[in-house]
Protein backbone atom coordinates (compact mmCIF):
# COMPACT_ATOMS: atom_id res chain seq x y z
CA UNK A 1 0.00 0.00 0.00
CA UNK A 2 0.78 3.20 -0.01
CA UNK A 3 0.95 3.92 3.15
CA UNK A 4 -0.82 6.69 5.73
CA UNK A 5 1.29 9.97 3.31
CA UNK A 6 0.13 8.94 0.18
CA UNK A 7 -3.45 7.90 1.45
CA UNK A 8 -3.82 11.14 2.87
CA UNK A 9 -3.12 12.52 -0.58
CA UNK A 10 -5.48 10.46 -2.04
CA UNK A 11 -8.24 11.74 0.23
CA UNK A 12 -6.97 15.31 -0.14
CA UNK A 13 -7.58 14.44 -3.79
CA UNK A 14 -10.95 12.76 -3.41
CA UNK A 15 -12.10 15.65 -1.15
CA UNK A 16 -11.59 18.03 -3.74
CA UNK A 17 -13.19 15.89 -6.30
CA UNK A 18 -16.40 15.61 -4.42
CA UNK A 19 -16.59 19.12 -2.88
CA UNK A 20 -14.86 21.14 -6.62
CA UNK A 21 -16.35 19.01 -9.08
CA UNK A 22 -19.50 19.38 -10.88
CA UNK A 23 -20.32 15.34 -10.40
CA UNK A 24 -23.87 13.84 -11.26
CA UNK A 25 -25.75 11.55 -8.80
CA UNK A 26 -24.26 8.51 -9.02
CA UNK A 27 -20.82 10.16 -9.04
CA UNK A 28 -21.72 12.17 -6.03
CA UNK A 29 -22.85 9.33 -4.27
CA UNK A 30 -19.88 6.79 -5.18
CA UNK A 31 -17.62 9.68 -3.28
CA UNK A 32 -19.65 9.86 -0.82
CA UNK A 33 -19.29 6.17 -0.43
CA UNK A 34 -15.53 6.20 -0.79
CA UNK A 35 -14.96 9.23 1.92
CA UNK A 36 -17.48 7.23 4.08
CA UNK A 37 -14.84 4.20 3.89
CA UNK A 38 -12.29 5.72 4.57
CA UNK A 39 -13.49 6.59 7.74
CA UNK A 40 -12.25 3.16 8.82
CA UNK A 41 -8.65 4.16 8.35
CA UNK A 42 -6.58 3.20 10.92
CA UNK A 43 -4.56 6.03 10.47
CA UNK A 44 -5.56 8.90 12.50
CA UNK A 45 -3.70 10.95 9.56
CA UNK A 46 -5.99 10.13 7.17
CA UNK A 47 -9.15 10.76 9.51
CA UNK A 48 -7.53 13.92 10.30
CA UNK A 49 -6.91 15.47 6.61
CA UNK A 50 -10.22 14.17 5.20
CA UNK A 51 -11.84 16.79 8.03
CA UNK A 52 -9.45 19.37 7.81
CA UNK A 53 -10.42 19.14 3.86
CA UNK A 54 -14.54 18.96 5.15
CA UNK A 55 -14.41 21.03 8.39
CA UNK A 56 -15.55 24.18 6.40
CA UNK A 57 -17.44 22.74 3.91
CA UNK A 58 -21.50 23.37 3.95
CA UNK A 59 -21.73 20.27 1.51
CA UNK A 60 -19.44 17.80 3.32
CA UNK A 61 -21.30 14.74 3.30
CA UNK A 62 -23.43 14.57 6.64
CA UNK A 63 -22.72 10.83 7.69
CA UNK A 64 -19.07 11.63 7.46
CA UNK A 65 -19.16 14.96 9.61
CA UNK A 66 -21.09 13.10 12.21
CA UNK A 67 -18.30 10.27 12.03
CA UNK A 68 -15.09 12.69 11.82
CA UNK A 69 -17.36 14.65 15.20
CA UNK A 70 -17.10 11.48 16.92
CA UNK A 71 -13.25 10.94 15.94
CA UNK A 72 -9.92 11.10 18.29
CA UNK A 73 -9.70 14.91 20.10
CA UNK A 74 -8.09 16.55 17.59
CA UNK A 75 -10.03 15.44 14.63
CA UNK A 76 -13.34 16.26 16.52
CA UNK A 77 -12.28 19.41 17.63
CA UNK A 78 -11.77 20.24 13.47
CA UNK A 79 -15.84 19.14 12.39
CA UNK A 80 -16.89 20.67 15.85
CA UNK A 81 -15.67 23.93 16.00
CA UNK A 82 -15.78 24.77 12.20
CA UNK A 83 -18.83 22.38 10.44
CA UNK A 84 -21.59 24.38 9.15
CA UNK A 85 -23.12 20.75 8.07
CA UNK A 86 -23.88 20.31 11.97
CA UNK A 87 -27.32 22.17 13.16
CA UNK A 88 -27.88 23.94 16.28
CA UNK A 89 -30.03 20.62 17.52
CA UNK A 90 -26.91 18.52 17.30
CA UNK A 91 -24.76 20.82 18.69
CA UNK A 92 -26.69 21.36 21.26
CA UNK A 93 -27.17 17.61 21.85
CA UNK A 94 -23.61 17.04 21.59
CA UNK A 95 -22.61 19.70 24.48
CA UNK A 96 -25.40 18.02 26.56
CA UNK A 97 -24.04 14.72 25.82
CA UNK A 98 -20.22 15.69 25.47
CA UNK A 99 -17.42 15.67 26.77
CA UNK A 100 -15.63 18.81 28.10
CA UNK A 101 -13.40 18.94 25.01
CA UNK A 102 -16.31 18.50 22.87
CA UNK A 103 -17.65 21.63 24.45
CA UNK A 104 -15.23 23.67 24.60
CA UNK A 105 -14.61 23.21 20.79
CA UNK A 106 -18.72 24.26 19.49
CA UNK A 107 -17.75 26.77 22.24
CA UNK A 108 -15.54 28.86 20.17
CA UNK A 109 -17.42 28.30 16.47
CA UNK A 110 -17.29 31.52 14.52
CA UNK A 111 -20.73 31.65 15.30
CA UNK A 112 -22.72 30.47 18.57
CA UNK A 113 -25.99 30.68 18.23
CA UNK A 114 -28.01 31.92 21.58
CA UNK A 115 -29.46 28.26 22.24
CA UNK A 116 -25.83 26.44 21.97
CA UNK A 117 -24.46 29.38 24.40
CA UNK A 118 -27.98 28.95 27.16
CA UNK A 119 -26.50 24.53 26.74
CA UNK A 120 -23.51 25.31 27.65
CA UNK A 121 -24.26 28.31 30.48
CA UNK A 122 -26.09 24.98 31.67
CA UNK A 123 -24.34 22.14 31.27
CA UNK A 124 -20.17 23.01 30.68
CA UNK A 125 -17.53 23.81 33.28
CA UNK A 126 -15.39 26.76 33.43
CA UNK A 127 -12.83 26.21 30.21
CA UNK A 128 -16.11 25.70 27.92
CA UNK A 129 -17.92 28.87 29.30
CA UNK A 130 -14.50 30.84 29.16
CA UNK A 131 -14.21 29.55 25.60
CA UNK A 132 -17.52 30.87 24.92
CA UNK A 133 -17.16 34.45 26.47
CA UNK A 134 -14.00 35.19 24.65
CA UNK A 135 -15.68 34.07 21.29
CA UNK A 136 -16.75 37.61 19.73
CA UNK A 137 -19.18 35.08 17.75
CA UNK A 138 -21.07 34.20 20.56
CA UNK A 139 -24.68 34.71 20.64
CA UNK A 140 -25.05 35.14 24.81
CA UNK A 141 -27.74 36.31 26.39
CA UNK A 142 -28.01 37.73 29.85
CA UNK A 143 -29.70 34.88 31.36
CA UNK A 144 -27.07 32.55 30.27
CA UNK A 145 -24.34 35.26 31.42
CA UNK A 146 -26.26 34.85 35.02
CA UNK A 147 -26.42 31.11 34.92
CA UNK A 148 -22.20 30.95 34.14
CA UNK A 149 -21.96 33.17 37.11
CA UNK A 150 -24.21 30.96 39.33
CA UNK A 151 -22.43 27.62 38.82
CA UNK A 152 -18.82 28.45 38.13
CA UNK A 153 -18.58 32.16 41.00
CA UNK A 154 -15.33 29.99 42.27
CA UNK A 155 -13.82 30.40 39.14
CA UNK A 156 -11.47 33.10 38.73
CA UNK A 157 -11.29 32.72 35.20
CA UNK A 158 -15.13 32.83 34.47
CA UNK A 159 -15.69 35.66 36.77
CA UNK A 160 -12.95 37.47 35.12
CA UNK A 161 -14.78 36.94 31.73
CA UNK A 162 -18.83 37.72 33.25
CA UNK A 163 -17.91 40.10 35.96
CA UNK A 164 -15.14 42.20 35.12
CA UNK A 165 -16.13 43.30 31.94
CA UNK A 166 -19.67 44.20 31.58
CA UNK A 167 -19.75 46.65 28.75
CA UNK A 168 -18.47 43.15 26.68
CA UNK A 169 -21.05 41.01 28.01
CA UNK A 170 -23.68 43.38 27.37
CA UNK A 171 -22.36 43.68 23.61
CA UNK A 172 -22.62 39.91 23.16
CA UNK A 173 -26.04 39.89 23.66
CA UNK A 174 -28.94 39.66 20.43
Amino acid sequence: GAGPAGAAEIVRALVRVYLESPLDEDNRSGAATALTAILDDPAARVRRVMAEALAESADAPRVVIRALAEDQADIAHLILSRSPVLTDAELVDMVGGGYERVRISIASRPQVSIGISAAIAEVAGPDACVALLDNPGASITVSALKRMVERHRHDAAVRHCCLLSPSDAADKQP
